[in-house]
């Protein structure tokens, strides 16, 4: 088994009991997905540039390409948002997910996931309409979670 299928194995047994069921994308809906992304949260067009350069994501955040909520702050916002279906990117294996009833996953069950899978793990939950976004970093205690939400 790759390590891909491994993270993407876990993943789902993580989720399942929570009642999240996710449908992997395929590459040109990833594609999309990180473009539609960066135009939603971000106020810098060069900010386009990371997609293309493999940066991860959330560095439009602590390059302040972008305005948003950080560490705890960022953590209150993402628990208290209404959250229905998203997607789930995971950056080190360049995959996202359409996830269905996340009403219930909030940050300590992301930091969790991500303790469970590898603490080097960056996640990215956003909703499916591309209104809020979350990013927990695998620089946890330097760099993040950041939430965004588009006014």
């Amino acid at each position: 088994m790759s390590r891909k299928e491994n993270y993407i194995s876990q993943i789902k047994s993580f989720l399942q009991p929570l009642g999240i069921e996710i449908n992997m994308f395929n590459k040109p809906e990833l594609k999309q997905f990180k473009s539609k992304w960066i135009s939603a949260f971000s106020n810098e067009p060069r900010a386009e540039v990371f997609t293309y350069k493999g940066e991860f994501l959330w560095h439009i955040f602590s390059c302040n390409y972008a305005e948003c909520k950080e560490k705890d702050n960022a953590k209150a916002a993402y628990d208290s948002v209404k959250k229905q279906n998203a997607i789930i990117y995971i950056q080190d294996i360049d995959s996202a997910f359409y996830a269905e009833n996340i009403s219930q996953f909030n940050s300590a069950q992301i930091e969790e996931l991500c303790k469970s899978v590898t603490d080097w793990m960056d996640i990215i939950v956003t909703s499916d309409v591309f209104s809020w976004t979350y990013c927990r970093t695998h620089e946890v205690g330097s760099y993040g979670p950041y939430y965004c939400e588009k006014n």
